[in-house]
């Protein structure tokens, strides 16, 4: 087995398991190489993420599988309000800025078929939960950590800390982003005999 990722410290000595350091938007990936590929909440943070998903589809075996699990933002927008929204858009809004692309995920079946691969398939698991719950923590942290970020942007810092309290609030459920969940086969080799 391998596994691959720019920073190798979690993954060093374990039994069984080839680690690589690489950077998969700079560094050569071996073609049909192979059976199985799996990145979770990566491509959507990378600039680069169209051509490193032909790449990964490439490193496939004949018959070898890609699976892709991205967050997607549509549940947010499509059911947030007051300043939880307006914290989720000033989030938004920094992330693009850094190439960051929240609303990719729902094209990759699309980009699967256009790669050649079969029985592509999705999966979408939305995120629902209380205020004050360690999911709410989660995007609090995370909007906390991001908060001078958006600043740069123009928003208001008090956009953030609306946000935050509206994640605190325990008589409040809220929708967070669903995580999409799509794979596809690469077509076995066919014999020409």
């Amino acid at each position: 087995m391998v596994a691959a990722d720019l920073d190798v410290r979690l993954l060093e000595d374990r039994p069984n398991l080839e680690v690589l350091q690489i950077d998969l938007e700079q560094d050569e990936l071996p073609e049909a190489a192979f059976d199985l590929v799996h990145t979770r909440m990566l491509l959507l943070h990378l600039p680069g993420r169209e051509a490193l998903l032909g790449r990964l589809a490439a490193a496939l075996r004949p018959g070898g599988v890609l699976l892709l699990e991205e967050d997607d933002i549509h549940p947010v927008l499509a059911t947030a309000s007051g300043p939880y929204l307006e914290a989720w858009w000033a989030f938004i809004g920094a992330m693009r800025r850094a190439g960051v692309d929240p609303e990719w995920a729902l094209g990759v079946p699309e980009r699967l078929d256009a790669f050649g691969l079969v029985d592509v398939d999705a999966e979408l698991r939305g995120q629902y939960f209380r205020g004050g719950s360690p999911t709410a923590a989660f995007w609090s942290l995370t909007w906390l950590q991001m908060r001078e970020r958006i600043m740069a942007t123009g928003t208001p810092g008090d956009v953030v800390d609306a946000g935050r309290a509206a994640l605190a609030d325990p008589r409040r459920w809220l929708m967070g982003p669903a995580t999409l969940a799509v794979w596809g086969r690469r077509a076995a080799a066919i014999s020409t005999m």
